[in-house]
């Protein structure tokens, strides 16, 4: 449902750029917020954000994280937030832990709102979460990475990383060689993994099974080619 008369509407038009590679979802995205007042541009991959952003100079950018290969919205962002004090940025994406984005950047800086696509019920989530940014307002209503993060937040980057090459169905030798350690460390770092995931290591191939199902279940599999 789009909100046509949003009570946010300001004074003066305020430019958002939309970086959504999935043409359904950025055009309702659009349609809301320009209902709501604002100027909208689109884009769907990093390189043709940042030459519309280089255009424009936006007051925010509203970016999908999963946008192929190559750098990703998370990493998109982050430059811009390192670059450009006053920029907004509000992510939207499927994975609860921002960690399974890959690329180059894993944090999430706290100027920015981040919200899980399968929580968002109608276009007023977005425009409340873009007027936070927006005014430089508490974020941690619009921070899912904080609250959803469900299982994955339970382990380290090192174990995250073995949970997404156990996902792509690596060995655990090819875990190893992929990882660069030994056949043995890497054993151990599986045994924690699955410790802290509450999974029975000695269940073996179902084991496994168990722990692909929960990353799954986190949104994982998203750039799993990048690691």
């Amino acid at each position: 449902m789009l909100y046509r008369n949003w009570s946010y509407v300001s004074d003066f038009e305020r430019v958002v750029v939309i970086v959504e590679d999935e043409l359904f979802i950025q055009s309702m995205l659009a349609e809301g917020l320009r209902s709501s007042g604002f100027k909208v541009e689109t884009a769907s991959t990093v390189a043709e954000a940042r030459k519309v952003i280089a255009r424009i100079e936006p007051d925010a950018v509203l970016l999908d994280i999963d946008l192929g290969a190559g750098p990703n919205g998370l990493d998109l962002g982050e430059s811009l937030l390192a670059q450009s004090p006053d920029i907004a940025v509000v992510y939207l994406t499927v994975l609860a832990d921002p960690r399974l984005a890959g690329g180059k950047s894993r944090q999430v800086s706290p100027r920015a709102a981040y919200l899980n696509k399968r929580s968002i019920t109608s276009i007023e989530s977005v425009l409340r979460a873009l007027e936070a940014v927006l005014h430089d307002a508490d974020v941690s209503e619009f921070r899912n990475d904080k609250t959803d993060a469900g299982i994955t937040s339970k382990l380290s980057n090192a174990q995250l990383d073995a949970l997404k090459l156990i996902s792509m169905g690596l060995t655990n030798q090819q875990i190893a060689d992929a990882r660069a350690k030994s056949l043995s460390a890497t054993e151990a770092l599986i045994s924690r993994t699955f410790e802290s995931l509450g999974i029975d290591a000695s269940a073996g191939a179902n084991a496994r099974i168990i722990a692909v199902r929960s990353f799954l279940a986190s949104g994982g599999m998203s750039n799993v080619d990048e690691i």
